[in-house]
């Protein structure tokens, strides 16, 4: 058995187990929502200490 299958249908198991899609929708969002914002900072705080160095 393929083990990225393995994992797939665990992990679909396990969402379905712990989380309702009421429970995990507004994570998603919330994390689509903050993901962009952390990853523009992380970028420009790299490129702040490319110039600097």
């Amino acid at each position: 058995m393929d083990s990225g299958q393995k994992s797939r249908k665990l992990l679909k198991h396990e969402s379905h187990l712990i989380a309702p899609e009421q429970i995990w929708r507004p994570f998603c969002l919330t994390a689509l929502m903050i993901l962009p914002a952390v990853l523009c900072r992380d970028v420009q705080s790299m490129t702040e200490e490319t110039q600097s160095t």
